[in-house]
């Protein structure tokens, strides 16, 4: 579907949702060690979080918005001490990628919710304006998703929990986007699209990353 312009956001109970892991050596962004080296491939998801981390601290200013770090690695220590200390820290659970986001999203539908989103922290292009038409997007339609360039999502949110969105979808393949719309289609619930963005995975996906603070820091090393 096509992106219009968008109002500025308005106050609400909403949530975004980030899904990351904790920046270590070694264990972080393995793809991009042969490129990078150990220490700069966890630095650059430390840089890329932090950035999604600052983006959705600045647009939940003056707003109805909490904000949820899930993470993986590391300990909860770590983490409290990484993350803004207005943001709520819980640890993945065990299970696919599906269990994990379901297990997020269905806890935070209360009465007093309106509106979720779920984010990672391997699209450096995502900002708080497009979070922000997100949200907007979601007055008129059941789903919005942010597509990326290797056939997944760097976004995904909802007014409802829906359990079948994560279910049955071949996660870490070209199909994920694909599945997803498919049984979004099923349900007969309406959806928009984001711009597509790429994610940063592996030293290819690098090239993608132009004029930026990120961008300068890349061609030091």
């Amino acid at each position: 579907m096509k992106i219009t312009e968008t109002k500025q956001y308005e106050s609400g109970k909403n949530c975004i949702i980030i899904f990351t892991r904790f920046p270590e050596a070694g264990v972080t962004k393995t793809r991009l060690i042969p490129f990078l080296g150990v220490e700069n491939a966890a630095l650059l998801h430390r840089k890329m979080a932090e950035k999604i981390f600052q983006e959705c601290k600045e647009l939940s200013i003056g707003k109805k918005i909490s904000i949820e770090i899930h993470y993986s690695g590391g300990n909860r220590k770590k983490i409290e001490e990484w993350v803004p200390k207005s943001f709520e820290t819980y640890q993945q659970i065990t299970g696919s990628i599906g269990d994990k986001l379901y297990n997020a999203v269905s806890k935070k539908f209360r009465p007093d919710n309106k509106k979720i989103i779920i984010i990672g922290t391997d699209c450096p292009f995502l900002n708080k304006k497009i979070v922000c038409k997100a949200f907007n997007f979601l007055d008129y339609s059941d789903i919005v998703i942010g597509p990326t360039l290797d056939g997944g999502y760097y976004l995904i949110g909802f007014k409802d929990a829906h359990r079948e969105l994560f279910s049955d979808i071949d996660w870490g393949t070209e199909k994920v986007l694909k599945q997803t719309l498919e049984k979004v289609t099923q349900k007969k619930k309406t959806w928009v699209a984001l711009p597509i963005f790429g994610d940063i995975d592996r030293p290819e996906d690098l090239q993608l990353i132009e004029d930026s603070d990120l961008a300068k820091w890349l061609a030091q090393i």
